[in-house]
This record gives C-alpha cells, structure tokens and sequence, in this order.
C-alpha cells in the first residue's frame, strides 16, 4: 500500500493548508462582522452630514465643504481625488478612516508623508449552501473573497475597481496618498500623531483627530481661502453654487430690467446665465436629499446611536425640507428664458417689443426666485441651524468614527491589517500549492490510480491485472455486497503481499465470477483477508450450475487468478450490464461498469480513456459505450426532482432509450446496475425572482425495469420523481400520467445510492459526461476555487463553468477516502 499511503500523506497536507487559508478568512470575515454595524451607522451619519452642509450651502452665504466619500470614488478622478490638494475641500468621510488605518509608506528623499492603500483584489469565490448562514450575504449562493474590502457597490470602490487576482497582480495600482501635517487639516491621523501613539505605551493620550475637529479645521481653511485656491467637486461637481446671495442676484437683475435700467456691456446677460447654471446645480443637489435622510434613519434604527433622537431628527428634517427640486428647474428655465433677451447690440436701442419680453421674463424670474426665498425662509428646522460637526450629527460621527479607527484595537484598524496580512500571505501559499502540485500530487495520483486502471483494462482488454502474488485462495464464502474476503492462508504471509497495492483486481473463474478490487491486506482470525470494494456477484438463477451454486455467492476453496483471458469482456456484455452467454458470470461486467463510473467521476473520461485504449479518446468510442448507444443527455426531460429521490420513472422515452424489440417484454436501455450516472438541473430560484443554480450531483443506479402504467398508478410515490420528454401538466403523478394508456411501458429507474440532496425543479437531464475533478480539489477535500486551480495547474478547472457541482465532488471525494481509507491504519 506504498502509493496509497504516500497519496494520503500528500492529501492530508493539501488539506492541512487549504484549512489554513480557509481560516484566515474566516477570521478576516470574523472582523468585517465585528466592523460592519459601526461601518454602516459611519456611512448613515456621513449621508446625514452630506445633507445637512448642501442644504445650508442653499440657505446662507458660507462657502460649504464638498461632498464626503462614502461608498464612490472620490471626485474628480481616482488618481487626484485621494490627494491631500483635493481632499482639505470635502467633509471628512470614508476615505479618511481608511488613512488612518493605513501603513505608512516609507520613501526615501520625499520630503512626503504617504500611506499605502492597496488595491482591492478579488481572490476567489466560492459557494454556500442556502441553510448556510452565511448564504444571506451571498450572492444567488456565491460569495467572493475580496481583500481589501474598502467600501462600495459592486466592483467598485473607493479605491477603484476590484479586478481578480489571477488577472491583477497584488501590488498594481497601490495608492500612496499623503497625510502631512499642515496645519491638522489633511488627516486624522498624521505622522507626528502616530508617533506620539506608538510612544504612548499605557494609551492614555488622544492622538487620532475627532472627525468634528478635522471638520472644524478645514471649514476654518476653506473659509479664509480664496476662491481661486478651492478645488470643490459636490454633488453635481459644478463649480458654481447656489446660495442666498444667488437668489438675491437674481432678485436685484429682475428688479433692473423691469426698471428699464441699462446694463453695462454684457452683465445683466451673464448674470442671467450664472443664476440659470447654479440653480440647475441646486436642483441637482437638492434632489433624494429628502430620501437620504429617511434611509440613514433606518439604518440608524438597526445599529443604534448614542442620542435616540437621531433617527427621529433625520425623519422630521426630511419632512421639512424645502424647496422641491422642481422650484429651481423653474428658476433656472426663467434664468435661461430671460439670458438672451439680454443680449445689447452696439450702437443700437432695444425695440418696444423687445423690452416688453424682458419685463415679462424679468417677472417670471422675480416669482420663481421669490418662490425660493419664501421655502428657504420658512424652514426653520433643528438639524439645519449649525454646520453637521457643531450640531446633533457631531458626536455621533466622532464615537462612530473613534470606535472603528482607535489605536490600535479599533474594529476598521483590526480588520484592514488582518486583510493586509491575508494579502502578504497569500503569494507565498500560491507558490507552494504550484510547486506541490507539479513536483509531488500529480505522480503521486498517478501512482495510486495505475493499479486500478491496470485492472480494468484487463476487464476490458483481456491480460495481466497487476497483481502481484499468484497462488491465492478463497476460504469463506463471500456474498455479494461484502467487503471483506478471507484467505485460506495464514496471516504470516502478511510479509509477501508488501507489494500489493491498492486498485489491484484479482478474480474467481470457477462458478460464480467475480472481479474484485483490493482497498487492504489485513489479518482475521490468524488468517489473511483483503479489504475489498463491495463485491458484485450475481444472483441470477442459472438451470445449467451444479448443486453446489449458491446465487450471490463465491464458494470457498476457489483460487483467485490475476488474468483475463482472451479479449476481455464483449461490447455486447458491457452495453448491457450482464453476460448475455452465462448470466452466473454478470459479475465481472457490473464491476467494470462500475470501476469505469467511480474512476471517470473522479477524473473524467477523457483521462480515463488513455489508459484503456490505444486510440485517440472520442466520447462516441469510449471502452465502456452507453447502453442506447447514444448519450444519455441528448434524453431532454421534463419535470423535477426533489432533494434525495430515490426512484425516477421516465415516460415517453422512444425506441432508443426503450428496447421493445420483445413487446411483452420491453427493456430500457437508462443504467446499468451499480452504474453511476449525473443527474443535473436547476434548483430552486431566489425569492427576488432570479432563477436559481444549475447544479449537478452524483446518482448510483440500482434496478432498471419498465412497468406498464396501470401498475405504476398503484404504487406508493413519496419518493419517486416522474421525468417525461413532454411538458407536464401541473398537480400530482397521477394527474400528470391520467393520459397513459394503461398498457404503455414506463421506465422505472431504482437508486442504490444518491448524493443529490437538493431538489430540482427543472431542465432535468441525466448523464454520462463525467468531466471529473482536478487533483487539488481531490486532495484538499474541497473544491477549490477557479482562480486557484487557473494558478495552480495553468488551466481552469474541469466541467462547465455555470454548474455547481457540489454533490457530484461529494460523491468523488467519497470514493477517494474510501480507497484510502486502509492507507490510513
């Protein structure tokens, strides 16, 4: 059992590794989950903050801070947005949290003080279960490894767009934005204050900004800054605001023209214009500012706040708020209606007709802008009376922030270094799974696959199955299905059978034939015993065998050869599962359709085929042809299958699929037994409406009969799907068969063993297109995720992309541990 033992070695490491990497993002997820309440409370309060100052930028003549960032980019670009010329304008937001907790980046002779934020890189993805809890925060089942997880919608984020690590390296595109003192106005969390932090070995010290007082200092900065300085991107990023004074411009150039006052040159014009632009701007800006605001005040009912009134202040504010988007679209239509009356030609006096247009568009303005002033006036709301950091949103935004971003347990600081180090971690993992796998699993699967294949194409070709000791004999009898077969030779021979491996096949001849594939050599009762597959012998009555043949049964005192003789099985035996000349002798061909099934589900026929034949594998010319004769999948089928079926009837399944050569006697030509087949569909959709997974999982064959429909109807059908190739009509089996004709055959297919544990509710097909599983899925326990395997043997994984394929790997995996299993001892 060297191969064997030598591959669980190998499997037990691959697993040992994998659970390490599984770990750490259990771990990173563990932290996300501590961070998240406090994550979206920041983000409501930030929201609450954003309305608050575009709001009183509407009301007053103080110049206002930008727009925080929240989940976006900041604007204008990514790669200006994050610098600290740009930031020093905008209320503080998520992109500052993210600097404070960032690494310092060391560059020599910069005379800078930047930090390292890395690019956010999706690692991989994998697929939980609906009964999983965390199937909530999936997507349709999938959930994606992402790291660092910066905030954002999609695969984008604060810090760009999430690309996946296989096509993105980990250290492309890190941002090193600076966070210099200056006055306090660039960071929270400057370099002299992380100093200071790290010296401070008892934490007695406030070191990290409030975000009212990095708030405080900026509004002091934009305040005393001229207007050619402020590099200001809001809401609709226009540099041209909407303020009191704005409408009192507007209300002073209306008053002139309906005056008949001349303009000098062109500024009544531009006066026009610039009222139109900054109250387009405004409706912009104004526009959802009503919806934040309830939104946060959810979000605020689920995390909490430390003033309970908040979230009631945020609704009547949203309540309250004037004017509608639509009293600037009017202001600005009026702006734009009276902006070219306004036009002056030179040497030349405006007609009659044409101060007349002026006065009545003039007027039009005058109502509009005075519309504005009337709601702006009548708002006298709490949350808007003081700036957000002077008002209620103040210290809910310093506790919040305080408590994601403290040094150095902060919820934030924690995770993103946890996610850090994942991402330092993870290269090195990669390169050990890449030179494992090419130095040591794939010789050491091949190694432990060889005997098995050796024998089954003795099966199949006829010659030498591998084993290696001659002269051995059977001492108990061995019933069909049993796993254990004694020897009639003592278990000090234990020795000489150091050679033996597991997948060697030997055979009895004499009788009842059986093909067996060794697991195990042990010794029972002082005497050797083999560890065997479950043992295939058949139980069909046989007129021509001798007194002492017993059905399902190999007699004592048989020898056990380890050659086929002649050719091997017939095509005839093989398509159908018994030995049309001698059925005593159905054995050794439901072993081979079984061993071919079990090795093409753990590695796909396509790597099974070379080593069964010369030729170059097609999948019309395996060694093994189905049944039909044709593919089992080109069955299309109507209906469902509930989660652990154990019978499935096919109606209408036509001549190929129905032998009725004998018509009192019809045959399906489905499965053979202990064959196992695919059974794919698709499951159960999500409540929003989207359709659900195409999965696909493992069935194993038992009894394969046709029935007239008039028996069916009196059977019990708790756990039988009914499979058609016509639409069924809606309600119970009996509904949907009250159209057969009592006569009409019905295949019925009996399970020996399942692994679909899911229902499927429709596009049910069963198959025999085994793709199999690549090796370091198989030895780490787990399907490993695309991008892994893409790294790790060059190429993706086998199978179809859009199939999840779960319970198929269950039952691969399965087989793997069973024919380890004595590897183990």
């Amino acid at each position: 059992m060297r191969a064997a033992r030598h591959l669980v070695a190998e499997m037990e490491l691959w697993k040992l590794c994998w659970q390490q990497v599984e770990a750490f993002v259990d771990r990173v997820e563990g932290a996300r989950d501590q961070d998240n309440s406090a994550e979206a409370r920041f983000h409501a309060l930030l929201n609450a903050a954003l309305v608050v100052e575009r709001e009183r930028a509407l009301r007053s003549e103080t110049a206002p801070l930008g727009d925080p960032v929240v989940t976006g980019e900041p604007r204008p670009s990514l790669a200006t947005g994050w610098t600290g010329e740009y930031r020093i304008w905008r209320l503080p937001g998520a992109d500052e949290a993210e600097l404070a907790v960032a690494q310092l980046y060391e560059e020599p002779g910069s005379g800078q003080d930047p930090v390292q934020l890395l690019p956010p890189r999706d690692f991989y993805s994998y697929f939980v279960e609906p009964s999983d809890k965390k199937f909530a925060k999936s997507d349709n089942g999938e959930i994606t490894v992402r790291m660092p997880a910066y905030p954002g919608a999609g695969t984008a984020t604060i810090i760009g767009t999430a690309a996946s690590i296989t096509t993105n390296p980990i250290m492309g595109g890190i941002l090193t934005p600076d966070i210099k003192e200056d006055g306090d106005i660039v960071s929270l969390f400057s370099p002299d204050r992380r100093e200071d932090a790290t010296l401070d070995i008892d934490q007695t010290g406030e070191w990290i900004q409030t975000w009212s007082e990095l708030t405080s200092k900026r509004r002091d900065n934009r305040a005393s800054a001229s207007e050619g300085d402020v590099k200001y991107f809001g809401a609709s990023g226009s540099t041209t605001a909407w303020s009191a004074g704005t409408a009192q411009e507007a209300l002073t150039l209306c008053d002139n023209v309906i005056a008949g006052r001349p303009a000098v040159g062109t500024f009544y014009m531009a006066t026009a214009l610039k009222v139109a632009e900054a109250a387009r701007g405004a409706a912009q800006t104004v526009a959802g500012n009503a919806q934040i605001l309830r939104d946060a005040a959810e979000v605020l009912d689920e995390t909490g706040t430390r003033s309970a009134d908040i979230p009631g202040l945020l609704r009547t504010t949203a309540d309250g708020l004037a004017p509608r988007p639509d009293l600037f679209v009017l202001v600005a239509d009026a702006a734009d209606a009276l902006a070219p009356l306004l036009a002056v030609s030179p040497n030349s006096t405006p007609s009659a007709s044409t101060l007349s247009a002026r006065k009545t568009a003039a007027e039009a303005l005058r109502a509009a802008a005075g519309e504005v002033l009337a709601a702006m006036s009548g708002a006298n709301l709490p949350l808007l009376m003081a700036p957000p950091e002077a008002g209620p949103l103040g210290p809910e935004l310093d506790e919040t922030l305080a408590e994601r971003i403290a040094y150095p347990d902060g919820s934030l600081r924690i995770l993103r270094a946890l996610e850090q180090g994942f991402v330092r971690f993870w290269p090195s993992r990669m390169r050990w799974f890449l030179q494992r796998n090419r130095l040591t699993l794939g010789i050491a699967m091949a190694r432990f696959r060889a005997p098995f294949l050796a024998g089954l194409r003795a099966l199949l070709r006829g010659g030498d199955t591998g084993f290696p000791v001659d002269g051995l004999s059977v001492l108990t009898p061995a019933a069909t299905r049993s796993t254990k077969l004694r020897l009639g030779h003592p278990a000090s021979l234990l020795p000489a059978m150091s050679d033996v491996e597991a997948g060697h096949m030997v055979l009895t001849t004499e009788g009842r034939s059986a093909a067996m594939t060794v697991l195990g050599v042990t010794g029972d009762q002082g005497r050797l015993a083999f560890d065997i597959s479950p043992l295939r012998v058949s139980t069909a009555p046989s007129p021509a065998a001798g007194p002492e043949d017993s059905p399902g049964l190999i007699n004592p005192g048989q020898a056990l050869d380890t050659f086929v003789p002649g050719t091997g099985l017939s095509v005839a035996a093989l398509m159908g599962g018994e030995d049309p000349s001698d059925p005593v002798r159905d054995g050794p061909v439901e072993s081979a359709v079984i061993l071919y099934s079990q090795l093409a589900l753990l590695f796909g026929w396509k790597a099974v085929e070379p080593a069964l034949s010369s030729s170059v594998p097609t999948y019309a010319a395996r060694s093994i042809p189905d049944p039909s004769g044709m593919p089992l999948e080109s069955l299309h089928l109507y209906g469902g299958a509930p989660a652990n079926v154990t019978t499935f009837v096919i109606r209408g399944a036509g001549a190929q699929f129905l032998d009725m050569s004998v018509p009192s006697a019809p045959r399906p030509r489905i499965a053979r037994p202990g064959e196992h087949l695919l059974i794919r569909g698709r499951a159960k959709g999500e409540d929003d409406g989207r359709p659900g997974q195409i999965r696909q999982a493992a069935i194993m064959a038992g009894d394969c009969y046709a029935i007239p429909a008039q028996a069916f109807h009196r059977m019990d059908k708790s756990a039988i799907a009914l499979l058609s190739t016509t639409p069924l009509p809606s309600g119970d089996i009996d509904a949907c068969l009250a159209g057969c004709r009592p006569e009409e055959p019905l295949i019925m297919l009996v399970l020996e063993r399942t692994w679909q544990t899911f229902e499927l509710v429709s596009e049910v097909t069963l198959r025999r297109d085994f793709d199999g599983f690549d090796l370091p899925s198989l030895a780490a326990g787990t399907l490993m995720p695309v991008s892994v395997i893409q790294t790790v043997t060059g190429s993706p994984p086998p199978g179809p992309a859009d199939v999840e394929r779960s319970g198929e790997f269950k039952a691969a995996r399965g087989y793997l541990e069973e024919w380890t299993r004595f590897a183990r001892r």
